[in-house]
């Protein structure tokens, strides 16, 4: 656990690792770490980020008033509302409004001019950053966006709104599904139902980076890309390994992210630690050259994997690399065994995809564990490797974040139903005593064992070729 003690105490004077605040410190102590092993060729890859501030944390306004009597209710930040990222600034009071249809066309904005849209964040197939959009620009004071009755026991969202580096500028919070019904109910009690919402936020440039630790030998045409890695370091001393590991090392700003994804980013370093060793001791023989990555950035919308990748294809690179494994929350304390689905990759490398799916699946039968088949969401560092365009075939594991376990889930794995995965999730409990060293063993066991399987191929290519 030595890596994860000196990540948390290398936190910002607010307990966070974010870009804005402990990032750079985590990030140097990586990159002194890899240097110090001798084994790898260690860069900084710099990048320009957006980073956004809420200004005034706790004190925003959510308010609904009864104009016809003078009734007003005050709503709770960060319990009933929040501020989302990359919200504009402002004080605003209209009344509530609602889109037409599933939010998801500039249509169905006719009748939010000047005042507050209450809107689903879940309707139809656009994204929230969508719907927010079409309501600015078609008059709207503030977006509301609540949570669905499916998602009722969620908190409210804190996702990004930011699209195509185009500014938002108007409030927009994040609601949940109870405060959505309450301020439903209430205006189909009165035509005047007056909205009142204040933020100040703000957005600065910040040049932040990447380390990447490239390995001195292997195949640097069919080269493996790992991370983000969240395991027990405990579990994973002796085992052999080779491969390309990459784990982003920052956190959110709420607080200083041991397990999203301090976990991760240790057993990564680690992995390369022991790779070092085990091939200056001549104890194993490197086929497939191993990038071990750790992202910048990855908490404000993937950006330092984003930039890896727009770099590869800038350059015509993207053929060198052969499979980006993934490992994003693996010491959830209500965990699963979750493994990326292969299956729901685009056509040119689902067979890949699905072969690395099944690697990781044998692992878990050989031990006589359950185990869940995730869809890819592209809510982690993999989803610029399988973007269309790129087509970097990639697998990993998951033991959840903010959803919920059901009943069957708890009956396979323990811990409690109804109850989110990591309760501690972009929140300042998420320290080392919110890591699940049980799942951290399992799912490095599973990590280290494709990884070295993928590391010694003769022809890695062609092995991810053959239908599982």
């Amino acid at each position: 656990m030595d890596h994860l003690q000196a990540l948390q105490k290398l936190s910002g004077s607010n307990g966070s690792r974010s870009v804005a605040t402990g990032y750079n410190e985590s990030a140097e102590y990586v990159y002194q770490t890899l240097v110090e092993t001798g084994g790898f060729n260690v860069t900084r890859q710099y990048f320009n980020v957006l980073i956004f501030e809420d200004l005034i944390p706790g004190q925003s306004v959510l308010n609904a008033t009864f104009g016809d009597t003078g009734y007003a209710v005050n709503f709770l930040q960060d319990v009933e509302f929040s501020v989302m990222g990359y919200s504009g600034s402002g004080a605003v009071t209209g009344n509530l409004s609602f889109p037409e249809g599933d939010g998801c066309s500039s249509g169905n904005y006719d009748k939010v001019n000047k005042t507050i849209a209450l809107i689903d964040y879940y309707s139809g197939n656009c994204s929230f950053a969508d719907k927010a959009y079409h309501a600015k620009d078609a008059g709207a004071l503030a977006v509301i966006l609540m949570r669905d009755e499916e998602h009722a026991a969620l908190s409210p969202s804190r996702s990004r709104v930011r699209k195509n580096d185009k500014e938002i500028e108007i409030p927009v919070l994040g609601a949940t599904y109870a405060l959505g019904q309450e301020l439903i109910g209430a205006s189909n009690l009165t035509d005047n139902l007056v909205i009142n919402i204040v933020t100040k936020t703000k957005t600065s440039t910040y040049t932040t980076y990447n380390v990447l630790a490239y390995s001195l030998t292997g195949n640097t045409s069919a080269i493996i890309v790992v991370g983000p890695l969240r395991l027990c370091i405990h579990c994973i001393w002796g085992v052999p390994l080779s491969s390309k590991m990459g784990s982003h090392l920052d956190s959110v700003p709420a607080g200083p992210g041991i397990n999203d994804n301090g976990s991760g980013s240790s057993v990564n370093l680690q992995l390369a630690i022991l790779l070092a060793e085990l091939i200056k001791n001549g104890d194993i023989k490197v086929k497939n050259q191993v990038l071990f990555a750790f992202w910048g950035a990855e908490e404000i919308g993937l950006l330092g994997s984003d930039y890896f990748v727009s770099e590869l294809v800038k350059d015509n690179m993207t053929s060198n690399y052969a499979v980006n494994l993934n490992y994003d929350m693996v010491a959830s304390p209500n965990f699963i065994r979750g493994i990326y689905n292969g299956s729901g990759a685009g056509s040119k490398i689902r067979t890949q995809c699905e072969t690395i799916t099944k690697l990781y699946e044998d692992y878990f039968e050989e031990n006589a564990w359950s185990y869940e088949l995730e869809e890819f969401t592209g809510r982690s560092d993999y989803g610029p490797f399988i973007a269309s365009g790129v087509n970097i075939p990639a697998g990993g594991l998951f033991t959840g974040a903010e959803g919920l376990k059901s009943e069957e889930e708890r009956k396979k794995y323990g811990g409690f139903a109804n109850a989110q995965y990591d309760p501690c999730y972009h929140l300042a409990c998420d320290t080392i005593d919110n890591i699940n060293q049980a799942a951290l063993g399992q799912m490095a066991g599973a990590a280290a064992t494709v990884l070295q399987n993928l590391v010694e191929r003769e022809d890695l290519k062609q092995y991810l070729l053959k239908a599982p």
